[in-house]
């Protein structure tokens, strides 16, 4: 029954110095309950009691749990915590005799900045661990890597999601990124103050939709255009972005929303479940100073950059005209000037020339105003 000494690769060590009591593994993990349940599937066909994947940096050996078959392990990280360890081969064992109970140590991944080991428990003396698990061990041990792998690549993405929806956070502008049944995935904080004011859109159902039930069936169809050329391939997805105009209640203003599609093929992108991207942009003054910005860009003049701004808020030509308390014809001819100098032929192209600049959508999509 005892095999251990006799096999050539596996490295007997002395009994574990494993003190008496020991804080429990952090519960901080960037592991779902479905990973873990994989982790307690991996421990039963490797009749091991408890599997536990740490992480050790290469610099100063900081521990980390990353994820742990059972939520009362604990101790696991005493193992490690010895520098001789640091010597170790890639996926080769060593066994510690703990009494009772036996534990196994093993290097699973070595990268630049880090190294992921896992501790195999097992519920029984170390002479009594079966030979024939001893010449299953390479095989589960590469299992088991590949699944630490995946954890570590899942870890990763995570936190990329994490730090985007943080840089999201900080934009005056509401982001919405949408499922394809209109449902939210993800809202910015400018989305989440958006609806609470109830400025032109609302969640019904779980789903984003206009106040008004025109403009909802609007957004709805165009939301629909959208994702459906995104599920007709690459190169529809990106030239089906849309933008519309709808009125805040009041009839003062009106909002840009920007329908685009997230792009499928990109790697390290969002999930398959997000369809479309929504971006919301700020009405009021707050505009009004990424706008003059794209205006100085064009020599646009100081009364043309107003009029802009004006338009971009959301206000129709006739608005902006009472605004700057100028005939509406007057309005309109700064209008035609301000055309000649972007290269555009109408409000809704100027607009969207806007839209692209503001950085609302990156990519050189091709928008179709509704």
């Amino acid at each position: 029954m005892a095999g251990i000494t006799s096999n050539p690769v596996v490295t007997l060590v002395p009994p574990a110095k494993v003190p008496a009591s020991l804080p429990p593994i952090a519960r901080d993990r960037l592991v779902s309950r479905p990973e873990q349940q994989a982790l307690q599937a991996l421990s039963a066909v490797m009749q091991a009691s408890g599997i536990t994947i740490l992480s050790r940096s290469v610099q100063d050996g900081t521990l980390e749990t990353i994820t742990s078959s059972s939520d009362e392990a604990e101790g696991e990280e005493t193992l490690l915590s010895a520098d001789e360890h640091g010597f170790v081969a890639l996926r080769e064992l060593r066994w510690f005799d703990r009494g009772h109970e036996t534990a196994a140590l093993v290097k699973l991944i070595e990268r630049r900045e880090f190294d992921v080991w896992a501790v195999l428990s097992f519920a029984v003396p170390i002479g009594s661990i079966r030979s024939a698990l001893i010449v299953q061990m390479p095989a589960f041990v590469s299992m088991l890597a590949a699944h630490a792998a995946m954890l570590m690549d899942l870890a990763e993405e995570r936190t990329r999601a994490r730090a985007v929806a943080a840089a999201l956070d900080q934009q005056d502008g509401a982001v919405f990124v949408l499922r394809r049944d209109h449902t939210v995935l993800f809202a910015n904080r400018s989305a989440h103050l958006l609806l609470e004011r109830k400025a032109g859109l609302q969640l019904s159902r779980a789903k984003l939709r206009p106040l008004g039930y025109k403009e909802a069936v609007r957004f709805e169809t165009a939301v629909d255009c959208v994702v459906d050329a995104a599920h007709a391939g690459p190169s529809a997805a990106r030239s089906a972005a849309m933008l519309l105009l709808l009125p805040v209640s009041g009839g003062e203003r009106r909002l840009a929303v920007t329908i685009a599609p997230v792009d499928r093929g990109a790697p390290g992108m969002l999930p398959d479940k997000a369809a479309a991207i929504v971006c919301v942009q700020p009405d009021g003054e707050q505009l009004n100073h990424g706008v003059e910005a794209i205006c100085q860009a064009y020599a646009l003049s100081p009364v043309e950059v107003q009029l802009v701004c004006h338009l971009a808020a959301g206000l129709s030509v006739a608005d902006t005209a009472s605004r700057m308390k100028v005939k509406i014809d007057t309005a309109r001819a700064y209008l035609k000037q301000v055309f000649a100098k972007t290269g555009t032929n109408r409000q809704a192209s100027l607009l969207q020339l806007i839209v692209r600049h503001q950085g609302v959508i990156q990519g050189d999509h091709l928008f179709s105003a509704a």
